[in-house]
């Protein structure tokens, strides 16, 4: 199939739901949540560990696709929230906007280049998300390669 094609038929799935929430942000939603970012974001609070490790959401605030012969740009930007459990002594949030861009060769599905920042942290345990910033970051670019990848072939 040619990369033309590839992104005319991939921009049709991306866009078919209408005037519900774009399909490409929910499923890009749902790749954040499958690769369980919050898993790492741990808090000390008066000599005690808590854990932000439960994914509350991921929303999608801006995506934007450009294409240039066979080479394609995505451009995501969005939040992502994580809690800590039900059963939590101490219990709060923490959040994360975050931009994230990449680069796609269409014809070979090849990732030339992707990052993603977190932007802004808030939430009772924002503190505990500066600290895993790293982990957090790669959490996200892993899923939206994966989605990337995905939509491509």
């Amino acid at each position: 199939m040619s990369p033309l094609r590839r992104v005319f038929f991939a921009m049709s799935g991306l866009l078919i739901a209408g005037p519900a929430p774009c399909y490409a942000a929910n499923a890009v939603s749902r790749a954040i949540e499958r690769a369980q970012p919050c898993t790492t974001v741990k808090a000390a609070k008066f000599g005690v560990t808590i854990g932000v490790d439960q994914f509350k959401s991921a929303e999608l605030e801006n995506l934007k696709i450009e294409v240039n012969g066979d080479d394609a740009k995505i451009s995501v930007a969005g939040s992502l929230a994580c809690r800590t459990s039900d059963s939590a002594t101490f219990r709060g949030d923490a959040s994360a906007r975050f931009s994230a861009t990449m680069e796609l060769n269409l014809s070979s599905c090849a990732i030339i280049q992707d990052t993603v920042r977190i932007v802004s942290t808030g939430g009772t345990y924002g503190f505990a998300v500066d600290a895993f910033k790293d982990a957090i970051e790669k959490a996200i670019e892993s899923s939206i390669s994966d989605q990337a990848k995905a939509l491509c072939k």
